[in-house]
């Protein structure tokens, strides 16, 4: 393939990754924008009788807010498409990367290496899926959750103002007749020990969020004989435990949603749906500190200074400095890899930063090459 179709394949695959990443962070604050009119309605609810007009404008302006929000953490976050594919495909080894670099700033290279980067990063791109590499199930399932949250708690309220969710507990807890409602439903999250996060306690929550593999106790008041509850990986009866509660357990392993429903002779009662976002343990964020630019010497017999700083959001468990030396010319290049000794400061065990005196001249740098 010629170097410009090279460069065309490149340049097209970034705007797919970009477009597909703007889409999914669009999918993403729209759900939370759902989320966000939720809360607002019910609270306007408890305050005050509302209508479809009202509703209307808290949805719409809610999720414009939440889509506006999160394209603007995206922007500041200064994602660019290809270190997201460089994450997403670690086996690209920084091609993509180099070659976006290169595209950016193309006097800074001879035409024979851009060649090679651009052929090489070519390779590695033609066999990505971006779809693959940015799943939108996870937006989707948010979104979902999010539309059915907000359908659950307006409905009732719109179709049949007085049968709505307080004056339903009322009649619970007076007529043990009645058609069988959920009164409270609490949720206790219990993070992964390794975590060393504080339980949660929620009442009546419209969402969870809980850390991937937490414990979540889930403990429901009602007047029904039996409450099922349900998620997108299971369906079971709660035990009951005496004095009309209920009590059960499930592991937050994926986003989705807990579903409750109370039934008894008389029939079933109104399904509670919370909506379940899971957190993946993240990987761990490092910046390089010092030089933190490209640097061109006219020899390598000279020491390098380089400080970094790594910080996770449960804890660090090693800290190492790798690089490639990029030698050769024409169509003959050679990599070489190694590693740089570190001398790490722990200041919390989620916090690191390290430095490295490196001396250039072991590597036996010559004219053109590149490290």
């Amino acid at each position: 393939m010629s170097p410009n179709a090279d460069v065309s394949l490149i340049r097209s695959f970034l705007d797919h990754v970009a477009k597909r990443l703007s889409a999914i962070a669009a999918s993403e604050g729209a759900a939370g924008g759902l989320a966000l009119a939720t809360v607002l309605l019910l609270l306007l609810r408890s305050s005050s009788p509302f209508n479809m007009a009202v509703t209307a404008v808290v949805v719409l302006l809610s999720i414009v807010a939440g889509v506006g929000v999160r394209l603007f953490m995206l922007a500041q976050a200064g994602q660019q498409a290809a270190r997201a594919v460089e994450r997403a495909a670690p086996g690209c080894h920084n091609l993509v990367v180099a070659a976006e670099e290169i595209l950016r700033n193309p006097e800074r290279v001879r035409e024979s290496v851009a060649s090679l980067v651009f052929s090489q990063a070519a390779a590695a791109v033609r066999a990505l899926d971006v779809d693959a590499l940015f799943p939108v199930k996870r937006a989707l399932l948010w979104l979902t959750g999010s539309l059915i949250a907000l359908v659950l708690v307006v409905m009732p309220v719109l179709v049949a103002p007085n049968t709505g969710v307080a004056s339903q507990r009322a009649r619970a807890e007076t007529d043990t007749h009645a058609v069988p409602v959920l009164s409270r439903v609490d949720f206790a999250i219990e993070a992964p020990a390794y975590a060393a996060r504080a339980a949660q306690n929620l009442r009546d929550p419209s969402r969870i969020e809980a850390l991937a593999g937490s414990k979540v106790s889930i403990t429901v008041k009602s007047n029904a004989s039996t409450v099922v509850i349900e998620t997108l990986e299971m369906k079971d009866t709660l035990t009951a435990a005496g004095n009309g509660k209920f009590t059960g357990t499930i592991v937050a392993n994926a986003d989705g949603f807990v579903a409750i429903e109370p039934s008894s002779t008389i029939g079933k009662g109104a399904r509670r749906l919370v909506g379940l976002t899971v957190t993946p343990d993240h990987a761990p964020r490092v910046r390089v500190t010092a030089p933190g630019k490209d640097m061109m010497y006219p020899d390598g017999n000279r020491s390098l200074r380089v400080t970094t700083e790594a910080d996770d959001d449960i804890g660090l468990g090693s800290l190492k400095l790798r690089y490639t030396k990029v030698s050769g010319s024409g169509e003959r290049f050679t990599f070489t890899e190694g590693e740089v000794p570190l001398q790490v400061a722990r200041d919390t065990n989620r916090s690191w930063k390290a430095q490295a005196q490196w001396n250039l001249a072991r590597l036996q740098l010559e004219p053109g090459d590149m490290v």
